[in-house]
């Protein structure tokens, strides 16, 4: 067999993981997965749960961060209105995450692993949070009564489990307008 990089195991055991949870695989199957050795699994990861660690970093380096969230934010304020600056910051937030990084952010947020529930919600407090604060901001200038929080985490959470249970590779026409219609009902009562 030939010997695999770090990224080829780390594709492999996204795709096991996402699919079948930490528990669900054994190194056996992703070394098969990946087309290598066991020990060559362990020469670039100590153990299994070091491998899930690399993969959970970099299923949430993958997707659209907190800071290019802000920036996106910070720089388009000025062109366009804040809700349909959430709107479009939510949408690349979405389409950055594929169905495999959504499934395994599920995996860790589930998981009995402390640390893996940490890194898993975290990530998406810091987006809710994010949201929340620029919502609350225009909310303030307008003198309306309205949760942001509460909306930024119902639009978040929705696109994810959303993204879990019917997200595609490659996004349809039905797709785009369910995540179109989950923004309109984050947002509806602040427009």
């Amino acid at each position: 067999m030939a010997s695999h990089t770090r990224p080829e195991i780390l594709e492999a055991a996204l795709s096991l993981f996402s699919d079948f949870g930490y528990f669900g695989v054994t190194t056996r199957q992703l070394a098969k997965n990946a087309g290598t050795t066991e020990a060559t699994i362990y020469r670039h990861f100590t153990s299994k749960e070091t491998l899930f660690e690399a993969v959970l970093d970099s299923a949430l380096e993958g997707s659209l961060g907190p800071a290019q969230m802000l920036l996106m934010i910070h720089e388009n304020k000025r062109k366009q209105s804040l809700p349909a600056l959430v709107v479009a910051v939510l949408q690349r937030w979405y389409a950055s995450n594929s169905v495999q990084s959504a499934r395994l952010l599920h995996q860790a947020s589930l998981s009995a692993n402390a640390k893996w529930r940490r890194k898993a919600h975290a990530r998406l407090d810091e987006i809710v949070g994010i949201l929340a604060s620029a919502m609350e901001r225009e909310t303030r200038k307008l003198a309306r009564k309205f949760n942001a929080r509460a909306a930024a985490q119902m639009m978040v959470l929705a696109l994810f489990q959303f993204k879990i249970i019917h997200g595609a590779a490659r996004p349809t026409r039905r797709e785009v307008a369910s995540v179109q219609e989950i923004l309109r009902q984050g947002l509806q009562g602040w427009r």
